[in-house]
């Protein structure tokens, strides 16, 4: 059946959330102090539903930041202002690297969600979906090596020097596209997804960035010639990074994504529908820290480490509570999320065994609980198994989200 870009109401907002010069970027082990921007900081909405379930809305939330455990308070506000019940409403940080805080923004970063909320709701127009899945090669690599029986993380290494190594398992090199075009053809949105950590500035990490995400954003812009809004979705990459700086990566996916616009497959008109399933994970709970293991690798830098160690523990809990969600397009598309920095193999099995034709397995969202690596990868070692703030949760929570996930992908594709 040919397309007629109304099965579905699509809506957008954004605000701009770039702070002022000189404010700490979180950077990586140490902070930075911005002296410049290289790309704008976003919070972006997108509102979907159904032409026929139009009052079936969900909302999505994207912003440029390393995470956002505050996600359920948002959630709770977002949830008064707009009217939607909170299990329709989805916060997604990006994982960038070259921002504030989240903490710094205080309340102005979720009034900033808000309004983009509202915007996105108001603007609500009809639309269809299309989908696309391309293999991006080249430009990512799981970033954890072995060397004589130690994981070195590829950062540690010489810019020159980090692509010689063998990686310690696979990564994932798809990305994921789903276009939003009104009736007369133009795109109106794009949500993407990849498996890279949003860490690749360049050699200036004192400028403030939406790392890749953000120059998919101007090329999508430059291939069309005209504006559409982007939300990205980071994929499973706890142990992903980019072999290139932010500007080769994005620019690379967003030609990608402008290619392949016209042969994008068309998602079928149906229900927009919402799953979600609470798994209980514990802690790990480490009694010493292990300043052996870290000097390894991280020689200067164990008291850094020492530092997080000591605020895990400080802020340990019996349980925690993790929100898998799942949105289910008309049975064709799906969107899978969890609130944690997942390892790519676990992310690749999720869309491997997903019965959707379409499914995008994205982190960060809902929450922030730290790094989930594979069972193997915590066997190796390294610095995402490094107990800390960082890296908490028990050794069995990759395996409880991967059987939540598949859970609701096979209740809803019923």
């Amino acid at each position: 059946m040919e397309q007629k870009n109304n099965e579905y109401l699509i809506g957008t907002g954004v605000r701009d959330i770039t702070p002022a010069i000189g404010v700490p970027l979180v950077g990586g082990v140490a902070p930075y102090i911005s002296d410049g921007i290289a790309t704008r900081l976003y919070v972006k909405a997108l509102a979907l539903a159904s032409s026929e379930e139009p009052e079936e809305k969900v909302l999505f939330i994207t912003l440029d930041n390393l995470k956002y455990p505050e996600a359920d308070k948002a959630r709770d506000r977002l949830s008064k202002s707009t009217g939607l019940e909170r299990s329709r409403i989805l916060v997604t940080a990006s994982h960038a690297h070259s921002c504030p805080w989240y903490e710094d923004y205080g309340e102005s970063l979720v009034e900033a969600m808000e309004q983009a909320a509202a915007d996105a709701l108001a603007s609500m127009e009809c639309c269809g979906l299309y989908m696309i899945r391309k293999d991006a090669p080249g430009i990512s690599q799981n970033r954890r090596v072995l060397l004589d029986g130690v994981c070195w993380n590829t950062w540690l290494f010489p810019r020159e020097d980090r692509e010689k190594y063998t990686p310690a398992a696979e990564h994932d090199i798809s990305v994921q596209a789903l276009a939003a075009k009104r009736p007369d053809g133009s795109v109106k949105a794009v949500i993407f997804n990849f498996a890279c950590h949003a860490c690749n500035s360049g050699l200036t990490p004192t400028l403030i960035s939406a790392d890749y995400p953000g120059y998919v954003r101007l090329k999508l812009d430059e291939r069309l010639g005209y504006h559409t809004e982007t939300l990205f979705f980071p994929g499973a990459c706890g142990d992903v990074n980019g072999t290139k700086t932010a500007e080769v990566v994005g620019n690379r996916l967003g030609e990608i994504i402008a290619d392949s616009l016209p042969e994008a497959e068309p998602v079928p008109a149906g229900p927009v529908r919402i799953g979600s399933e609470i798994i209980g994970t514990e802690d790990r709970q480490v009694a010493d820290f292990k300043s052996e293991e870290v000097a390894k690798t991280w020689e200067d830098q164990v008291e850094h480490f020492r530092q997080g160690f000591e605020e895990a523990v400080n802020a340990r809990k019996e349980q925690y509570l993790l929100e898998v969600d799942l949105v289910d397009i008309a049975g064709h598309t799906a969107i899978i999320t969890c609130p944690v920095e997942l390892f790519t193999e676990i992310g690749m099995e999720i869309k491997k065994e997903s019965p959707f034709a379409y499914t995008i397995a994205a982190e960060q969202t809902n929450g922030a609980y730290g790094y989930v690596p594979t069972k193997k990868g915590f066997t190796q070692g390294g610095y995402e198994t490094f107990y800390g703030e960082h890296s908490f949760l028990k050794e069995d929570a990759g395996e409880k989200i991967f059987e939540a996930s598949e859970r609701l992908l096979n209740e809803y594709k019923k």
